[in-house]
């Protein structure tokens, strides 16, 4: 089987794939449990943006409090154009297609079967149904990409990677735990990369350095989390 017939599957099977992840947007309503507090996030900073005070009845809405997400981005233009039912069936088509093109990333990075990709819509949209947790997931999303840049520049060398610096930036803008979740998955590949060359001195004590602050990162994150319930 020459080159261009092992293309031709491949990206024909890429295209489903990615069909299957837009596939909510074909849909009336997709209800979520987190996403209408992300369409109402997006409506909050619309109001701010534009410099108006909703409320009424002598209520109004504080807006000094409302900063902009990476679900923004997304949710405000669909919200403006088409409404709240299109805004969160926006976000749960563009967190499936991040997560899809992750893990694409990964499987291609690692040369798995490109079958395994049939797999990945449903992986991708079963959480994203039920929960809606964007800006979890988008982290998620963001921080497998920028760890498969880093394995491949770490592989193939050549200048520092604006794509990783790129990535990085949005997982920190998605998620405050996604920094700190990617200095573990770095060290944990390092160490492995390590332990491989039997190289145990200067780098077993960088890994180990590594390691130890993304762990307190993960902690202090993990213990600023307010429980009280959504405001």
């Amino acid at each position: 089987m020459g080159y261009s017939d092992r293309v031709r599957p491949e990206l024909l099977l890429l295209f489903f794939c990615v069909i299957g992840t837009l596939a909510p947007l074909l849909f009336r309503h997709v209800l979520t449990l987190d996403g209408p507090l992300h369409v109402q996030h997006a409506a909050m900073l619309g109001h701010r943006l534009l410099g108006e005070a909703p409320g009424g009845h002598g209520l109004h809405v504080a807006l000094s409090n409302v900063w902009p997400r990476t679900t923004d981005v997304v949710a405000l233009p669909l919200l403006k154009m088409f409404g709240p039912a299109a805004a969160e069936r926006g976000l749960v088509a563009c967190s499936a297609l991040l997560l899809f093109l992750a893990c694409h990333a990964w499987v291609r990075l690692h040369g798995r079967s490109t079958v395994l990709l049939a797999l990945i819509p449903a992986l991708c949209l079963g959480q994203l149904l039920v929960l809606g947790f964007f800006g979890f997931l988008w982290g998620v999303a963001f921080t497998l990409l920028a760890w498969a840049a880093w394995i491949r520049w770490r592989r193939d060398g050549g200048g520092f990677p604006l794509l990783l610096v790129l990535w990085c930036a949005l997982a920190t803008w998605s998620h405050r735990s996604a920094l700190p979740l990617l200095l573990l998955m770095i060290a944990a590949q390092e160490g492995m990369v390590f332990f491989r060359k039997r190289q145990y001195s200067t780098g077993s004590l960088v890994l180990l350095g590594a390691a130890v602050m993304a762990l307190v990162l993960l902690v202090s994150v993990v213990r600023m989390v307010p429980i009280e319930p959504v405001r």
